[in-house]
Order: structure tokens, then sequence, then C-alpha cells
């Protein structure tokens, strides 16, 4: 929170701070101003959390969500040209969180459409988990793409959960 004090609110904030992100959101509830957009590394470990991080981030005023698969982000280019700063070409790593803001790409959900995607992307992770057991990774490529073709969402991998204070339709 002293951050934010000292330095000001961001227009997008990243969190991530491994399984303790909801501390961060504790503090913003603080500060009382919050940035246009954030993310947050989504707790698909444990749906309840999961669920309940989307309720903190829709109780700080965040109207609309999009969960990104990060696992395969570095195949991603960014638009042409960026809604968010200044044009560049750039080509994320493997890792990296992607671009952020109007400079997503993908349907933004509202709160319950949200909750109800994690949920099947949780079910099909736990249904599917035996997918890693394959020591082949050629063959665990295949067994992935045809395991999220059998789910309809993409699996195995982390999420970020996007979150915009008003629908994109909205956005000044």
């Amino acid at each position: 929170m002293n951050v934010l004090q000292q330095q000001g609110v961001p227009h997008h904030l990243k969190i991530d701070i491994e399984a303790a992100d909801r501390f961060c959101l504790d503090a913003l509830a603080q500060v009382g101003v919050r940035p246009t957009t954030l993310s947050i590394e989504a707790e698909l470990s444990d749906i309840d959390e999961q669920v309940a991080q989307l309720d903190q981030l829709a109780a700080l005023g965040y109207r609309a969500f999009l969960p990104v698969q990060q696992a395969r982000l570095h195949k991603l280019a960014l638009p042409q040209p960026q809604a968010e700063g200044r044009t560049v070409t750039h080509r994320f790593a493997r890792g990296s969180s992607g671009p952020f803001g109007r400079d997503l790409q993908g349907p933004w959900l509202g709160l319950d459409a949200a909750k109800t995607f994690y949920v099947r992307v949780h079910a099909a992770n736990e249904r599917y988990a035996w997918h890693y057991k394959v020591g082949y990774k050629p063959a665990r490529s295949l067994i992935r793409r045809a395991c999220e073709h059998v789910a309809g969402v993409p699996l195995f991998g982390w999420y970020d959960t996007h979150a915009r204070l008003t629908p994109p339709d909205q956005a000044a």
C-alpha cells in the first residue's frame, strides 16, 4: 500500500506474488483509487479460492474479466498498432505476462461467465492431469491439444485473470 500512496496508482497493475496476490488486492481496497486494468495470477489449484479472487475483484469495482492462458504467449504477436502506449514490434518470451488492457485479444467476460470459465478449466485440468505422465514431449503436445479440443478450453499451464473497471464497449 505504501508504494501506491507514494508513487500513485498506475494505469495497469500486474500482480504476481505466488499465491499471495489477494494480499495486494486487500491493500488496493484501502487505497480507494483503482488502476483502470490489472492482472492477477489465477488460483487454479483451488477453484474456491479462484472464485473468491473473482469476487474480490468485483468488490473492488472490476466488471470485465479476461482469463488468459499464459503457457503459449510466446507465440503471440502484439496487435499493430497497439492501443496501449507506443507501437512497438515485440515477441514475448516464454513465461512472459503478455499484453495488457486494450491490447488483449479475446472476449471479455462478466463475473458469472468468468467464474463458469474457470470452473470448466479447473475440472478439465483435473480430468486430464494424467497427460503429464506421458514421457515423450511431442506426444504430450498432441495429447494436450486433443484434450483441449474435447474439453473446449485451453489446458495445462497457468492463467492470468485480467480485469477492467468498465467493459471495453463502455470505455472512453
